[in-house]
């Protein structure tokens, strides 16, 4: 059933570990903006976290992938801006009740990040970045200052790693399937291997860590939502969802309750608009009509 809906674009959710608290991206208000949504009795109550008054005049042109701390306090979240020229996606933070939003990592640092997965003690992210042509998996003590530390550098474009709740174990998408890699990076295990028509859009851990949830899109163009078990890798589909949308990423975000037993995700809606345009004036074209610039003196 539908959780939020506005006449605007509602993306990528993500469930506080208490359950009290839901992070989304909004464009409710004209651009990009992060909210977050806190259950208060029977209710929810909404209120912006990241919105363009903590940039000033460095418009902000996309927000995405909020992220809460194991504590619920922090927010990791992705960002690129206008100044000094177009700058590549980076990885922010924020407390979710005060204080400005702060760089992952200095301007220097090269590359476009993404997908931010906090360690289950809030001191690491483990996240995604592309570059010299490779997406690479790094971790960085979050706050240090400290130059990230390079774990695996062989994941596919969109590979999104997940720290497990025991942290132990980050996941990571790779050309040869979905696999385990340890925290230090020495130790691999895979889980499920890649074959065609059986694409992951999005995964993550249970709350209990012995099951990986998340979804698929099948080779009949599919939606699916499946359960897999990380020591073996079988798989058992949870819900099936219908005709995927017709586009390049058909789901904006998926996140699991702490309870493990509500879902939420957003979805691509393809929409069109009907336009009418008064005072045209439409004239029949001869051949001659539309050959016309053949004619022209000197258009040879």
């Amino acid at each position: 059933m539908p959780f939020i809906m506005t006449s605007r674009n509602q993306s990528e959710p993500d469930w506080s570990a208490d359950g009290t608290s839901f992070a989304y991206v909004t464009d409710r208000g004209g651009q990009d903006e992060i909210w977050i949504r806190t259950r208060e009795g029977q209710q929810w109550i909404d209120r912006a976290v990241v919105t363009q008054k903590e940039f000033g005049d460095d418009r902000t042109i996309m927000l995405g992938a909020p992220t809460f701390s194991p504590d619920g306090r922090q927010l990791a979240f992705l960002r690129n801006a206008q100044k000094p020229m177009i700058s590549p996606l980076r990885i922010w933070t924020r407390f979710t009740d005060s204080g400005a939003p702060v760089p992952l990592l200095p301007a220097s640092n090269e590359g476009y990040q993404s997908a931010p997965s906090w360690s289950p003690d809030g001191q690491w992210i483990a996240y995604t970045e592309w570059k010299s042509q490779h997406a690479v998996l790094s971790k960085v003590r979050v706050g240090s200052g400290a130059e990230p530390s390079v774990l695996r550098t062989d994941g596919v474009p969109e590979a999104a790693p997940h720290w497990s709740p025991a942290g132990d174990w980050i996941t990571w998408e790779t050309h040869d399937g979905l696999t385990l890699v340890s925290q230090d990076g020495a130790i691999e295990r895979m889980v499920q291997p890649d074959h065609t028509g059986d694409r992951w859009l999005f995964h993550q851990w249970m709350p209990h860590g012995s099951r990986l949830v998340g979804i698929k899109e099948t080779d009949a163009l599919q939606l699916i939502v499946v359960e897999v078990d990380p020591t073996n890798g079988r798989q058992k589909i949870l819900a099936r969802l219908g005709a995927s949308p017709p586009v390049n990423n058909p789901v904006k975000g998926f996140t699991v309750s702490s309870d493990g037993r509500t879902a939420v995700l957003a979805t691509v809606r393809p929409r069109g608009d009907l336009w009418v345009m008064d005072g045209l004036i439409l004239r029949a074209r001869t051949l001659r009509n539309w050959l016309a610039p053949a004619f022209r003196p000197g258009s040879q």
